[in-house]
């Protein structure tokens, strides 16, 4: 199930790319790699003709944002600081020790 749904969005983001979502497309390289737990994520490297180059941080922050979920707005999408990487927190923990 989930590699279906992976690949159907994968599929999407390709056809979106291919179509000029970023502008018109020289070329693309990506490959797939899956998590200890069995999740498959995506890296793609994509090259834009001369003309559709992104070269200003203006244009960066108009296509990339990442932030967390606000708590009081979407409750249910907060990650709490423990989940963010439990691994993190068991060095943490023995380095208190």
């Amino acid at each position: 199930m989930v590699a279906c749904v992976f690949h159907a969005k994968k599929e999407v983001l390709i056809k979106k790319i291919c179509d000029g979502y970023f502008g018109r497309l020289a070329g693309k390289v990506y490959t797939i790699e899956y998590q200890k737990c069995g999740l498959p994520h995506i890296h793609m490297l994509i090259f834009l003709e001369e003309g559709d180059k992104i070269c200003f941080v203006e244009q960066i922050n108009a296509i990339i944002s990442a932030q967390l979920p606000d708590p009081q707005i979407h409750p249910q999408l907060h990650i709490s600081k423990t989940q963010k990487s439990p691994q993190c927190a068991i060095v943490r923990q023995s380095i208190v020790k």
